[in-house]
């Protein structure tokens, strides 16, 4: 499976994705390592790196009540 980057055929690196601000994905030059966030209310809910590492979160109210 390709990366974002090799999709785009992006030469550039570190290569980085950003809405509002914050950061949803992270390419280093080497071409196989990446970091995915996904947010909710600025808060990051998830993250995910290339070699298989994640965590999942929930916040109520600011706070953080699952991880």
């Amino acid at each position: 499976m390709k990366t974002i980057a090799q999709q785009l055929n992006i030469k550039t690196f570190p290569f980085e994705i950003k809405i509002d601000g914050n950061k949803i994905y992270y390419e280093n030059s080497g071409g196989g390592w990446w970091v995915k966030w996904e947010y909710q209310d600025g808060n990051i809910v998830y993250y995910e790196t290339s070699n298989g590492f994640w965590y999942k979160r929930k916040w109520q109210d600011g706070k953080l009540v699952y991880h």
